[in-house]
């Protein structure tokens, strides 16, 4: 992140703030609950690439769901965990690019 910071490469210190972010609160609630870290590393990009790019970007989302899918396939979480992982990282996301973000 640092680095990012110093390079002037805003969205990638975005990025890597926002994985500090949920990887903490992810450590955190899996203390007490299996919060799929897969899902909520994989929602983190793609909502950067979204925020950047814009709409059109979108279909990307169907990865998130694939992963989703999959963890669940597998019995490794509940579908409310991988919609938790999910929802975490999208609300990291959202508060982090509209309050850090600059305005143009």
């Amino acid at each position: 992140a640092v680095l990012f910071y110093f390079t002037n490469t805003t969205i990638l210190f975005l990025l890597a703030i926002g994985y500090t972010f949920v990887t903490a609160i992810l450590l955190l609630v899996n203390q007490f609950w299996k919060v799929s870290i897969h899902c909520a590393g994989v929602t983190g990009p793609i909502f950067a690439l979204v925020f950047v790019f814009g709409l059109e970007i979108i279909p990307l989302s169907l990865i998130i769901v694939a992963v989703c899918w999959s963890r669940i396939k597998l019995k490794n979480h509940t579908p409310s965990q991988t919609l938790a992982g999910t929802l975490i990282a999208l609300t990291i996301g959202l508060l982090e690019y509209n309050l850090l973000y600059p305005l143009n």
